[in-house]
């Protein structure tokens, strides 16, 4: 394994580092919802990109979920009506 043959010195290792910092993340406004959102990203709280739908969110699922719920209640509801009883 090979060893350095110096030691860096602190202003070799500052000049390397100086790289290293973190830069600034822009912060925008979804157009939808008006949250706080990365640029060039989807909208976390609706879902929407560019002013459309782009991401499933965990409100949509719900929505979904009631919907296809609902949707079953109904179709069991006629489906008692349809059977005669005996």
């Amino acid at each position: 394994m090979s060893v350095p043959a110096r030691k860096k010195s602190s202003s070799s290792v500052r000049r390397r580092r100086s790289h290293h910092s973190l830069s600034k993340v822009d912060i925008a406004s979804c157009a939808k919802c008006k949250e706080a959102v990365q640029s060039h990203r989807a909208c976390t709280n609706c879902g929407t990109y560019k002013g459309r739908h782009a991401v499933e969110t965990s409100k949509d699922t719900v929505k979904l979920i009631e919907k296809s719920t609902k949707a079953k209640a109904v179709k069991t509801e006629k489906e008692k009506k349809k059977t005669p009883k005996k």
